[in-house]
């Protein structure tokens, strides 16, 4: 499974960046300066946010299962993975 880091704008959401563990797609956001927030009610994501003068950016991480025929689908991380990691580091 990859990690999707993703930056929620007025109207899509961007990836950032596809990355190949929960702690690398945690420093891109973090890198960006958005702090740990909570988790999603659906899906349980890890949501993120960043202040900015006129409100907030938003961001999270989505797992990605790679399809063999290109492209991927979204799914949620395991239970287990979110527990274990620390999001405030």
């Amino acid at each position: 499974m990859k990690y999707q880091a993703l930056k929620k704008l007025k109207t899509k959401t961007k990836l950032i960046k596809m990355c190949d563990t929960l702690k690398e797609a945690h420093e891109v956001i973090t890198s960006e300066g958005a702090k740990f927030h909570s988790f999603g009610y659906i899906g349980g994501f890890p949501i993120y946010e960043r202040e900015k003068e006129s409100g907030k950016y938003y961001y999270n991480i989505q797992g990605a299962m790679m399809l063999d025929v290109g492209g991927h689908i979204v799914c949620s991380i395991d239970e287990k993975e979110l527990k274990a990691f620390d999001f405030h580091q």
